[in-house]
């Protein structure tokens, strides 16, 4: 695994990424080279996958590139109808949406930020709401799950970062967890100190997702 990054997950939290990393390699299943951004691909005539990145070269029978999604919005008449596309391609859409032509709204892989599965449920479910009931519920990206489906899968939402206090729970800690076996992983919160009010949680284990 040829990560660009420092570490694998750059997204995610820390502790979630360095979990991951370590199952990941646990009995040598994967070998993970960090700070290794791709220089150049190449096939031989033996149909073997040539790879330069920073720091080395390897060979492999395949190759899987995983670098990011780019939306599949062109040849859709969407110009046509007025609605705007960004440098990327994306429709341009409101806190709720909206396209700000007619009544067309957009949700899913064709927006920025909503490539995954929870956050075209939670963009779709504030549009049905607006549409039906005339509700203007506006939608936090922050308060929007993300999930990586590794083994252990990872889950996380909210905020985490100055001001706020943080709290720990590894699995292994949990009587449901040491019943079922599935101890690898922790739950961690972060909150107000002055309240108590929760602002974020990551999960990693089994049922994360």
């Amino acid at each position: 695994l040829l990560e660009a990054s420092s570490r694998i997950l750059p997204g995610f939290d820390a502790d979630a990424a360095a979990l991951v990393s370590l199952a990941l390699r646990k009995n040598g299943r994967v070998e993970i080279l960090t700070d290794s951004a791709i220089k150049a691909v190449a096939v031989d005539n033996g149909g073997k996958v040539k790879v330069q990145y920073v720091g080395g070269e390897t060979t492999a029978d395949l190759m899987v590139c995983a670098i990011g999604r780019i939306p599949c919005t062109g040849g859709l008449g969407l110009e046509a109808l007025g609605i705007a596309l960004d440098g990327k391609g994306y429709i341009r859409v409101d806190d709720n949406g909206y396209t700000g032509v007619g009544g067309i709204y957009a949700a899913g892989d064709v927006v920025a930020g909503g490539d995954a599965s929870y956050a075209s449920a939670v963009f779709g479910a504030g549009q049905v709401a607006e549409l039906l009931f005339g509700a203007n519920r506006r939608v936090c990206r922050r308060d929007v799950p993300r999930v990586v489906f590794t083994n252990p899968p990872v889950a996380m939402v909210g905020a985490f970062g100055d001001g706020l206090a943080q709290s720990f729970c590894p699995l292994r800690n949990n009587v449901k967890a040491m019943i079922s076996g599935d101890i690898e992983g922790f739950v961690k919160l972060s909150y107000h100190p002055a309240t108590g009010k929760i602002a974020g949680a990551v999960i990693v284990g089994t049922g994360a997702e």
